[in-house]
């Protein structure tokens, strides 16, 4: 039998980076941190709590430039306070390419 986190569809990497996040239509952007990454969504933590089902854009720029920045909307499936923080989990809408990385991969 197996064991219950290994039904998931996509296997969850665990991570720990930070983030930029901003509502889908507003100018104001907030930091926040990157617990666990899968193909289809993710796991934050951010200092503020974010609503259900808002649509919001995500930004995780990687240390090293191997590989390029994730830029997404993201939907927020629930929002939970432990220790004064906000635990989000939410689901990868879509997913954008950086323009500098598409002029990369036409070239080679």
């Amino acid at each position: 039998m197996l064991e219950y986190n290994e039904k998931r569809d996509y296997y969850r990497m665990n991570i720990d980076c930070e983030a930029r996040l901003s509502q889908s239509g507003s100018g104001s952007t907030e930091i926040v941190q990157i617990a666990d990454l899968s193909a289809t969504g993710m796991r934050l933590i951010s200092p503020s709590e974010l609503a259900a089902d808002e649509i919001y854009n995500i930004t995780i720029t990687p240390r090293t430039n191997i590989t390029p920045p994730l830029n997404a909307d993201i939907v927020v499936l629930r929002c939970d306070e432990k220790g004064g923080e906000f635990h989000i989990a939410a689901t990868i809408k879509e997913i954008y390419q950086e323009p500098e990385f598409e002029l990369e991969a036409q070239s080679a």
